[in-house]
């Protein structure tokens, strides 16, 4: 499914298997960890380094960068290929974030 609307993503992310998130490339990503907290892998373009979320699941092999239509292709069919192998890492990882901005504004006082 491709959809070019707004505010429809995060509730479409629920039937996804894959997501392919937009800004990578102007280094504007957008929200990597909605379609993370379904459990989906999320694949980007290498402008992501301002986006510590995006770094973190790259480090893990949860999330993947492309330059190119054919890496797009090769990562999706991968993907496709081993079933829901990343869901729960992903769910993981994302859930390991909770809880950030208390513990910012305990470090803070």
């Amino acid at each position: 499914m491709i959809l070019d609307t707004i505010g429809h993503l995060s509730k479409v992310y629920a039937y996804g298997k894959i997501a392919i998130i937009g800004g990578g490339f102007t280094g504007k990503l957008h929200n990597i960890l909605e379609p993370a907290s379904y459990g989906l892998p999320v694949l980007f373009g290498p402008k992501y380094d301002k986006f510590p979320e995006a770094q973190i699941l790259i480090a893990k092999g949860l999330a993947f960068e492309f330059t190119t239509a054919s890496e797009v292709e090769l990562k999706l069919n991968e993907l496709l290929a081993t079933g829901d192998s990343y869901n729960s890492k992903i769910q993981e990882t994302v859930h390991s974030f909770l809880g950030a901005s208390d513990r910012i504004i305990e470090l803070s006082i």
